[in-house]
C-alpha cells in the first residue's frame, strides 16, 4: 500500500478541486453558446432575412477557404452544379481512371493479349493501342458523369516508329481525344529534354522539324505535374506540383 504524505494529498486535493471546475466552466460556456442563437432567432423575428444572409456569406466565406489554386494549374468549377460541403450529406462517387507507361503504343498488336489468368489457363481478350484503350475509357466514363481520366507517366518517350517519327505528337493527340485531364511527368517524358518537353506541354513547331502538316502542333490539352522540377533560377516548379479539382462542391485532389 502507498504511503501519502499530507502535501501529497494536499495537491492531489487541490489539482482535483481545479479540474472539477475547469470542466464545469467549459460546460457552461458550451450551454450558453448553444442557447445564445436560439434565443436570437426566437428574439428577432425581423432580423431573420439578416440571419440567413450571414449564414450565407459564412458559406461562401468556408468556400473560398478550402480552395486551393496552385498558380498555373487547371481548375474545373462548375458553380451551376456546386453547393456547399456543409450542407453536403449524401456521398458523391468519384472515377478515376488511371494508365500508365503507355509510351506511344497506338496501334494494337497482331494477336490477343493476356488480360487475366484462372486456375487452369490464362485469359485473352482484344487490348493494346489507342482504339481498343479510348474504347474502354468511353464505355467506363459512361458509367458515372463524375470520371476523371488521368496518367502516372511515360505517356511518351521509348515509342514506336508511328509516334517517335513525329516527335510524338500523334500519342499526344491521341491522348488529347481521349479526354485526359492530368498527367504525371514520367523520366521517359524527359528524354528529350525538357524544352522540347514544355514543346509538347504548350505546343508550338519543332524546332529542327518544323510543323508537320499544315498547321501547328496544339499541344497536350491535359496538364502535366510535377513536384521535383524546379527551374534553378526562379525556384518555382516548372509544371504545377498538384491540382485540386471541385466536384459537385466536393474536393478531388
Amino acid at each position: 500500500m502507498k504511503k501519502v504524505s499530507y502535501d501529497d494529498a494536499s495537491r492531489e486535493h487541490i489539482y482535483i478541486r481545479a479540474l472539477s471546475i475547469t470542466v464545469l466552466v467549459f460546460l457552461m460556456l458550451v450551454i450558453i453558446a448553444s442557447v445564445a442563437p436560439i434565443a436570437d432567432i426566437q428574439n428577432s423575428g425581423s432580423n431573420n432575412g439578416s440571419n440567413f444572409n450571414k449564414f450565407d456569406k459564412a458559406i461562401n466565406a468556408y468556400d473560398k477557404a478550402i480552395e486551393v489554386n496552385p498558380q498555373d494549374s487547371l481548375i474545373r468549377y462548375d458553380h451551376a452544379y456546386t453547393y456547399s460541403p456543409i450542407n453536403k450529406k449524401d456521398g458523391i462517387e468519384v472515377q478515376i481512371l488511371s494508365i500508365n507507361d503507355f509510351h506511344g503504343q497506338l496501334e494494337p498488336p497482331s494477336s490477343q493479349m493476356i488480360i487475366g489468368h484462372n486456375k487452369t489457363s490464362n485469359i485473352y481478350g482484344d487490348a493494346g493501342g489507342a482504339e481498343y484503350l479510348a474504347t474502354y475509357i468511353k464505355n467506363l466514363k459512361s458509367t458515372n458523369p463524375n470520371t476523371f481520366i488521368v496518367s502516372a507517366g511515360d505517356n511518351i518517350g521509348v515509342t514506336p516508329l508511328i509516334s517517335a517519327q513525329f516527335n510524338d505528337e500523334p500519342t499526344i493527340m491521341a491522348l488529347n481525344m481521349m479526354g485526359f485531364e492530368f498527367s504525371a511527368v514520367g523520366n521517359h517524358e524527359l528524354d528529350k529534354g525538357l524544352d522540347e518537353f514544355i514543346r509538347i506541354q504548350n505546343g508550338g513547331c519543332h524546332p529542327k522539324d518544323g510543323c508537320l502538316g499544315t498547321s501547328s502542333f496544339e499541344g497536350a490539352s491535359f496538364q502535366f505535374l510535377a513536384a521535383n522540377i524546379v527551374n534553378e533560377s526562379t525556384k518555382a516548379t516548372v509544371f504545377p506540383a498538384y491540382n485540386v479539382t471541385y466536384v459537385q462542391g466536393g474536393v478531388c485532389p
